[in-house]
């Protein structure tokens, strides 16, 4: 049986949460799961938090899984607890800010392969807006503090796009050897 290896990667909107997953699922086999997709359905219709619970429920039997995204901090504490390894991407708020609505732009009327929303992304900047500054504000420092009270847990932070670049393969590497049981 594989060693257990579940890992979420929390952080802001913006800081590639998505893309770092999709990355390590790729370079390690463990299936990811964007939690934007089960928590919210397309026109910013948020899915009820009992059906989103139910949905995390199955995905933490999984014995090897990642799940990334900050949706739903009602459910933060318990993926922190249930995590083995939690790679957290702190990056600024000038930069999350600039990344979202530079998306928005990007992606605005077309699919985004990491949400449900598909319609006028830039049209909702604003909430977007309030919703990373919600994050950076108020969840990341209570999260901060439920990670703080976790001592056994493998916490990875990083502080930019460069510093991730800069260790990806460090992180690889403690990754494949939590695989091979090391």
């Amino acid at each position: 049986m594989p060693p257990s290896i579940k890992i979420i990667i929390i952080g802001n909107g913006g800081t590639g949460k998505s893309i770092v997953g999709n990355k390590l699922s790729r370079d390690t086999g463990i299936p990811v799961m964007h939690l934007d997709k089960l928590a919210w359905k397309d026109g910013y219709e948020l899915v009820p938090l009992a059906e989103f619970k139910q949905q995390l429920t199955e995905l933490f039997k999984e014995d090897q899984i990642i799940l990334e995204g900050w949706s739903k901090q009602e459910t933060m504490l318990d993926r922190i607890i249930w995590a083995d390894i939690i790679i957290y991407l702190r990056y600024p708020l000038e930069n999350c800010l600039e990344t979202v609505l530079n998306r928005n732009k990007e992606f605005s009327g077309k699919p985004y392969p990491f949400d449900n929303f598909t319609g006028d992304r830039e049209a909702m900047n604003e909430l977007y807006i309030k919703a990373v500054e919600s994050v950076h504000y108020e969840c990341e420092p209570e999260a901060r503090q439920w990670m703080e009270s976790q001592p056994n847990k493998t916490i990875v932070t990083y502080t930019s796009f460069e510093e991730l670049n800069q260790n990806y393969s460090k992180l690889l590497s403690m990754l494949k050897q939590r695989m091979a049981g090391l």
